[in-house]
């Protein structure tokens, strides 16, 4: 019967010790969502400099003044309330 590649690279790293493997893929994953998480820390932290103490602020006035388009600020914004930016008064 034939052994699967698969089966015989685990017996080959079981047999030489080896008891952690890490993958280059899974790592690569995690850099993205980091860099992605960053990337939006940086826009939430540009809409919280530009509302300032405000109570409130439309959507299109926050776009207008970041350069962002209306759909991304309401998808970060919804994103942001969720999290709890904005404490419990916000909807």
């Amino acid at each position: 019967m034939k052994q699967r590649l698969a089966d015989y690279v685990a017996d080959f790293l079981a047999a030489h010790g080896v008891t952690d493997v890490f993958s280059v893929v899974g790592g690569g994953a995690m850099l993205g969502s980091g860099l992605a998480m960053n990337r939006s820390m940086k826009r939430y932290a540009q809409y919280l400099a530009v509302m300032g103490d405000r109570p409130a602020m439309s959507v299109e006035e926050l776009a207008r003044v970041t350069g962002f388009s209306q759909r991304r600020v309401t998808k970060d914004l919804q994103a942001m309330i969720s999290k709890g930016f904005f404490g419990g008064k916000a909807y």
